[in-house]
Order: C-alpha cells, then structure tokens, then sequence
C-alpha cells in the first residue's frame, strides 16, 4: 500500500479511533488524578447548590452555571459522585475536540499519513493534555469552538447554509461554557466579506442574512431560558459586571496610585523624567506578558516544529480552511489583548483555543519533512527523528516531574480521625476544607490566611496550614505563634508541606 494514499471515510476512521484513545487517556488521568485544581471546588460548590435547590440558585450563586450543571445532571443520571461526573465530563468534551479538530485536519490534507500524524500530534500535545486533570469550563468551550469551525470550513467548501446553522448551534454551546463565544458567534463568519471567490452582492448578502439567522437563535435562546427562569441579559451584565472594576481602573486610573506606580518602576529620581511614559512601558510589558502566555501555550517543542516550516516553507491552507482559521485566531488574539490589557494578568489556559488551531500546522510540517527526507534519502534517519520527537511530547504530556501532593488526603484524613464532628477547622488548603467537610463555604478558601482568622478562631478549633512565603512570616509572628499548638505536619515531620495545629485558650 502506498503510504501517501488518501484518506477515506470508507477506510476505518481515524477520527474515531482518536476518539477512542482520548477517552481512555482520560480514564487514565482519573485513575492517577492528584489535588484537584482550585477553580474545580467553585464548580463542585455550585453543582452542590443545583442538586438542592435547583436551577436558579445555581445560576444565583455562579452566573454563568452551565459547566457545573451539567456536572450535577451527570452525578445525579448516573449516579456517581461530583467530581467523577466533572471528570467524566471533561472525557466526553476531550473526545468530542479530538473528533473535531481531525475533521478540520481532513478538510486541510486528507492523506493518510497527516491524518496518524494529526492524531498523534494532538494525543500528545503537552500543554493541551496538561489540562485534562483540572476541573475546567475551557474543555468544552475549545470542543464546541472546533465543532463550529469545521462546520464553518464546511460551509466555505460547499455553501450549504446548513453548516452555518449547525456552526451557531455549536457556538451556543460554547458560549454556555464562555460568555466571550458569543465575540466568534458574531464576528467570525464576517471573514467570508473578504471571501473573493463570492461576489460583491452575495457577500453583503450573506452577511446580512448570517447575522439575522445568529440574532435569532439567540432570540429563541433568551426565551427558553426565561421560561426556565432564567434571565440571560441579566446574567450576561452580571457577569460582565465582575469586571467592571478592572474597566474603571484601565479608563480612570487613580492620580495618586499611577504616582505609587512609577516611583516604584523608576526610582524617586527618574519617576521625575520617566512617569509620561508610563502607560507605554505598561502597554509593552502587558504586550510582553500576552507573547509569552502564547509562548506558553503552544510549548518549545511545538514552536520548533513551526518554525521549521516558516523557514522550509512547507505550510499551506486552502482557501476554504484559511478564511474561518484566520477569523477565529484574529478574534482570539484581539480577545486576549483586551483582556490582559484591562485586567492586568492573563495565563496560558486562555490562549490555547489559538494554540490548537495553530498547533495543526505541526502535522502537515511534520508530513513535509517526512517527505523532503525520501527525496535526499534519509527516510530512516528523520523518521526515528520523528518519534523520537513525538515521544519526547508525550512524556512532557503525561509523566508529571512535579511536586505530589497526594498527602493532602492524609493529611485530611488525620484531621477527620483526630477531631470531633463537631470541631471547627480553619484552613488555607481549598482539598482539606472540602475533604474533611468541616468548612461549609469550602469554595472561598483562600491560599492565605489572614491574622483576624487565627486570632478570632475558638480554643481547640483546628488550624491547618499550607506553608508558603506568606504563611511562614505570619507563623513567625510571635502574637501568632503564641495562640497555636503543632501537632502534626505532612508530608513529614521534617520537611512540612502544611503543618496542623490546634487553637490553645490564649486570648
């Protein structure tokens, strides 16, 4: 069999078998899950609320609670505890990406040696599969992002306008994971303007009919929502209203703290000189903090790759699979530099919708160099080179050389085993707080106790503290240190990850 024969649905369909080695990659990252991440104990919390008291009290208690209602749907349908039912979740929604993002890779080369090396590059992917062990609302925007843009690659291929239709159904979905979806939803299929092969009149057309079909879904939306009891413009402004302070620091920053600022950038002296420039030092260094996020996302290894194919040329799209790929990257970029530019901070999760779809560049470069090497006949030497590429990013995927902070379950355990029920337990350590199920808000644990807390905390209530730079200077303080009893420490007694204490009787 050639080995550049094309692919075809006839054949045994890669996608599926992605699909399949997706899921039990999941099972696997369950079966082997460490501390959950901090945002999942908010989404579990929320789940919690949905399960007692429905609906709207989810909604009331986290505006946008699509993510941990259906985490609540699936705990309660198949009858498996919360974080199983996220877990599981997030399986279905990897899956569900994988299939998307090699139907995509089909419309761009559907031989089938890319279609293996776009499985593969995607299955080992390190810094997208990082993520499949947090508790995450993105897993589902990304899947749902892919979905809507194959049908929009679709759509540019054929013009049957129902693969616009199914591209709003799939960037509504989205949008219940991230309110900013609905940014794509409105924008993104305005690039088919720029479409040449369309004429002048049909583009304005489409256009004009596009943008009503989306208003319209969007009307019947809002409407099945309110007769849930569900106001989406209302949660919409509620949720958009989290950053409103972030709007009104970025547009009216405060005299005296831009004063605080650029002393403490330039010096006392030079804030004299430098201060007016200012707002462009902190433009370049969000800039800065932007590139690097996407640094991030993407990873080295990856990055080498495409800058190998920069240099070589190899990377081409058809026209058809450009345009969308183009319209959701640009809106993407634009997002996050909003974002980072009002509120200050960004962290590679965000950018990795832009870091996949860039990331499907790597197989068809890969494929290219795969073929450049049987023209100079060093097939065998760049083919080992490429395994040992791809599983050099599966190790960096899956085999963590982290910190494992698997004695957090002892450490909860002990203070189960050594407290009454009725014991009041304070706690920087979100797993502990829920664990022990002695912290009723578990969900607004903070990674830093404050003195008012230990101070304030009843005699025998029990204190157990994560240590960290902020943590040990307060332990160190003698009105502390003082009011508190060691009597346990894990991992160990000499070397304490979070150290228990009790609250003795001193005022």
């Amino acid at each position: 069999m050639n080995q550049f024969q094309r692919f075809s649905w006839q054949q045994p369909d890669i996608r599926l078998y992605a699909v399949a080695a997706s899921l039990l990659i999941s099972v696997l990252t369950y079966l082997t899950r460490t501390t959950p991440n901090d945002d999942a104990f908010i989404y579990i919390r929320t789940a919690e609320i949905f399960l007692d008291d429905g609906l709207a009290a989810a909604f009331t208690h986290y505006q946008w609670a699509a993510y941990p209602v259906l985490i609540g749907s699936i705990s309660r349908v198949v009858g498996i505890d919360l974080f199983s039912a996220a877990y599981l979740l997030n399986g279905l929604f990897y899956g569900v990406l994988v299939y998307a993002y090699l139907s995509i890779m089909a419309q761009i080369d559907s031989s089938r040696r890319v279609m293996l090396l776009a499985a593969v590059t995607l299955l080992v992917y390190p810094q997208f599969n990082e993520f499949r062990q947090e508790v995450i609302r993105d897993s589902g925007f990304w899947a749902f992002s892919l979905l809507a843009l194959w049908q929009l690659i679709l759509f540019g291929n054929n013009r049957s306008f129902r693969h616009i239709m199914y591209f709003v159904i799939a960037m509504l979905a989205a949008t219940a994971m991230r309110i900013e979806a609905l940014v794509y939803l409105l924008t993104v299929p305005v690039i088919f303007y720029f479409d040449e092969r369309m004429k002048s009149s049909e583009r304005r057309r489409f256009v004009a009919t596009y943008l009503g079909l989306a208003l319209t879904f969007m009307l019947v939306l809002y409407l099945i929502l309110l007769g849930l009891g569900l106001n989406l413009a209302q949660l919409i402004f509620g949720f958009v209203s989290i950053y409103g302070v972030f709007v009104r620091d970025f547009l009216f920053p405060d005299a005296d703290r831009a004063a605080e600022v650029a002393v403490t950038l330039f010096n006392d002296h030079a804030a004299n000189y430098s201060s007016e420039y200012i707002a462009l030092f902190m433009l370049t260094g969000l800039i800065a903090i932007l590139l690097a996020n996407l640094f991030n996302g993407i990873g080295g290894p990856y990055l080498i790759v495409l800058g190998i194919g920069v240099v070589k040329r190899f990377v081409s799209l058809p026209r058809h699979v450009a345009l969308p790929m183009i319209g959701f990257m640009s809106v993407n970029l634009v997002i996050l530099f909003v974002f980072v530019l009002i509120t200050r901070y960004l962290t590679s999760r965000y950018t990795m919708l832009f870091c996949i779809l860039l990331s499907m560049l790597v197989p068809l470069v890969l494929d290219r160099v795969l073929v450049w090497a049987t023209e100079v006949k060093r097939e065998v030497l760049v083919f080992r080179l490429v395994v040992f590429f791809l599983f050099y990013c599966a190790i960096d995927a899956y085999i963590s050389f982290g910190e494992n902070k698997s004695w957090v379950y002892d450490a909860s355990d002990w203070i189960v085993a050594n407290s009454d029920e009725d014991t009041l337990l304070v706690t920087n350590n979100i797993t502990i707080a829920y664990q022990t199920g002695k912290v009723a808000e578990y969900e607004l644990t903070t990674r830093n106790l404050s003195p008012e807390q230990i101070i304030g905390a009843v005699p025998s209530s029990v204190i157990a503290v994560e240590l960290n730079y902020f943590m040990e200077q307060l332990l160190a303080e003698q009105s502390i240190s003082q009011r508190l009893e060691r009597v346990m420490a894990f991992p160990s007694l000499t070397e304490p990850g979070l150290v228990v204490y009790r609250r003795n009787t001193l005022p």
